[in-house]
């Protein structure tokens, strides 16, 4: 059969393009694809894949294939030597306008020009110098940057709340991001903060007197805080990677003692998080009169993802022989499948309030169903090693085998106010939930500072 080429979402084990597009060029054998990408139609090519086109067809993509080399001159999977400098082997167009020869390879794809960075204002426009320009990329952390924005504002420091826009390139539209970006951009209008036009960042951070992030974006010229928004893998435990995490930010916001102590070293400082300070103090919803389990999928940004379908399959079949229906709640970033269960698309802490018990791996949700008073069961069969949920300290159970997470689910869960209980230990170890001052307005002073300092 012929070759055919087409793109597909870059994979872990397959190499991608230069720029970091997140897109690869495949071959595979098969029947024509049929359909367009960019106004090109997708053709077949013959024989050796050696770029020519079908001469039968219409206008063949303009899909490149890339030929890197590697640093010990090994053969490819294809048998070819891999020498000189990467180059890129162009398509031979047919039935396109200035087609005939060698095509070079298209911008978005080789990333000869950099993307350019924009980010997009919410709400009223900072009137004053040096204002505080707070990011949000998510849902998450924008409730928590527009409550801090209102203290800045009523303290007198311009304030500007931004969402970075995501990169417009081909089949862009079904990634994580663009969904985190729409429902952010969605959210901030439900809350009164209408969507701007989007500005280039080097423009808008010039101006900057102090940014906030909810991660660490490094140091960008201008004093950068780094505000914690949930559990971290503070030393790349089960990662895979060397991202040192909030030790490049010039101040680190915490959350509490559990990651202070985890950044050592670091300039940092416990405040809390206004958004997790409510769900405590939100009062306990009453227990459903049928017993409900809220499973939350987290497998996302390719840690451990290779462990989603095996922990998926555990758990469900666990409620299954426990007779107990379920929900699933999932991570934005989460990819897989659910087969016949219900994926709910209602917001995480809506599917926690109609649950009796909560099922997680590593994830920020156990936090919240504590705080909200839900039975929590930490299932790790895969072997994750951060120590996060290594002492529950009685706030919630932990199991690495379905049946014993099976025999869990079977006994009568816990009221609200009991789990509140025994978990008050272990959150005030992660969490400042009390003190005078609000985390809102402990960030903001800490933003007051930096930005007279600089």
């Amino acid at each position: 059969r012929p070759r055919h080429l087409f793109l597909a979402p870059a994979a872990p084990r397959h190499r991608r393009l230069p720029g970091r597009t997140g897109w690869h060029v495949h071959r595979f054998r098969g029947r024509s694809l049929g359909g367009t990408l960019g106004g090109w139609r997708r053709a077949p090519v013959p024989g050796r894949a050696t770029g020519r086109c079908h001469r039968g067809g219409d206008a063949t993509c303009h899909l490149p294939r890339l030929r890197r080399r590697r640093p010990d001159g090994a053969r490819g999977h294809h048998g070819r030597r891999r020498v000189g400098r990467a180059r890129w082997r162009g398509l031979r167009l047919r039935g396109v306008p200035g087609g005939r020869g060698r095509a070079g390879p298209p911008s978005w794809a080789v990333g000869r020009s950099p993307p350019v960075m924009l980010l997009r204002p919410l709400g009223r426009p900072a009137e004053g110098i040096r204002p505080a320009v707070l990011v949000a990329q998510t849902e998450h952390q924008l409730e928590e940057l527009t409550a801090l924005a209102s203290w800045l504002d009523g303290a007198g420091v311009p304030t500007t709340v931004v969402v970075p826009e995501p990169p417009s390139r081909p089949l862009m539209a079904i990634r994580p991001a663009v969904r985190r970006h729409r429902g952010t951009v969605e959210l901030a209008s439900r809350l009164g903060w209408a969507a701007g036009t989007a500005l280039e960042a080097d423009a808008l951070l010039a101006e900057a007197g102090v940014l906030l992030v909810m991660n660490d974006w490094g140091r960008l010229g201008i004093p950068t805080i780094a505000w914690i928004e949930g559990v971290q893998d503070f030393d790349d435990v089960d990662t895979g990677r060397s991202r040192r995490p909030y030790r490049t930010a010039d101040l680190v916001l915490c959350l509490g003692d559990h990651g202070h102590d985890a950044l050592e070293g670091v300039d940092r400082v416990i405040v809390g998080s206004e958004r997790l300070r409510r769900l405590w103090e939100r009062e306990a919803s009453p227990m459903p009169s049928v017993e409900q389990v809220a499973v939350n999928a987290n497998f996302s940004y390719g840690v451990m993802v290779e462990h989603r379908r095996s922990w998926m399959r555990g758990v469900l079949a666990a409620a299954d022989s426990a007779g107990i229906a379920c929900t699933v709640t999932r991570h934005p970033a989460d990819r897989g499948l659910t087969g016949r269960h219900r994926t709910s698309r209602r917001p995480a802490v809506d599917v926690l309030e109609t649950s009796t018990i909560m099922v997680s791996r590593f994830s920020t949700l156990i936090y919240e169903a504590l705080l909200l008073g839900i039975a929590t069961v930490y299932h790790n069969p895969h072997g994750e090693q951060v120590p996060t949920f290594n002492d529950p300290v009685g706030a919630f159970a932990a199991t690495d085998d379905p049946s014993a997470l099976a025999e869990l689910l079977r006994e009568s869960p816990r009221g609200r106010g009991d789990v509140r209980l025994a978990s008050a230990g272990f959150l005030s170890r992660h969490l400042l939930l009390d003190g005078s001052e609000r985390p809102v307005a402990l960030a903001g002073r800490e933003v007051q500072r930096l930005r007279r300092e600089a």
